[in-house]
């Protein structure tokens, strides 16, 4: 059993739905504690803010493996990574731990290369995981995209206890229609006593702990601020999430 593992799926990102649940579990088995998912279509081409297309097809199929995690997965923190090489160049909070690397890329040299430019120098097993064979239409797929559009500056807020997959594909979406700034409210403790059983909740201090290590370490964004939840009017925003 390992505690924590990333799983780099490489292919076309339309197949990720159809494949991800076998690997789920299959990694249900194996992973104790924390679950990271790396989507690459080209290892040597990872997606960036200014591939649009990429992003659609991120957007839509984010909320869906998420889903599928809560499904599969109900005992594993699952992550799905969305930063790119260029922004994990820039955050080092501390270095990647990974028990295990469990990946459908056939040639090690170039999950290797991969691994070093991405996350640096970590160690980990490297598990060759066994193909699996879907047929998705690409005009199945194609037909749940929508308008996607982008944004300087994104604001989204909430209480955020306990951080869960709800939670993180909200946080997900921001990140990806975020081209510069992401701005996350964070509704403090005295704004909760109306809330049944609000002492039960965390801290204000644990909640902005908990979102900003998952934006960090899932996102790689580094340009985002905090505010009290109901100060979210006197903002200048683009977009609100």
């Amino acid at each position: 059993m390992y505690q924590t593992a990333l799983l780099l799926l490489s292919g076309p990102l339309r197949f990720a739905i159809e494949s991800i649940g076998p690997y789920l579990k299959w990694t249900n088995k194996k992973v104790a504690y924390r679950l990271y998912i790396k989507l690459e279509p080209e290892l040597y081409k990872p997606f960036s803010k200014s591939d649009t297309v990429s992003l659609k097809r991120l957007s839509t199929i984010v909320p869906v493996l998420y889903d599928k995690a809560s499904s599969m997965c109900k005992h594993v923190d699952v992550r799905i990574l969305l930063g790119n090489t260029e922004q994990s160049q820039i955050i080092r909070d501390k270095p990647w731990n990974f028990d295990a690397i469990l990946t459908n890329c056939e040639n090690p040299k170039d999950i290797n290369n991969y691994i070093e430019l991405y996350f640096g120098k970590c160690s980990g097993n490297i598990i060759k995981l066994n193909d699996i064979n879907n047929t998705v239409h690409n005009e199945e797929v194609e037909s749940t995209f929508f308008d996607f559009q982008t944004y300087k500056t994104v604001c989204l807020g909430g209480t955020f206890d306990r951080l869960h997959n709800g939670h993180k594909v909200l946080l997900s979406e921001s990140v990806l229609k975020c081209s510069e700034e992401l701005i996350v409210g964070i509704t403090e403790t005295e704004g909760l006593k109306k809330k049944v059983l609000w002492e039960l909740i965390e801290s204000t201090e644990k909640r902005i702990e908990d979102v900003s290590e998952f934006l960090r370490k899932s996102t790689q964004l580094y340009t985002m601020k905090w505010f009290p939840f109901q100060t979210y009017m006197d903002l200048q925003l683009q977009s609100l999430i």
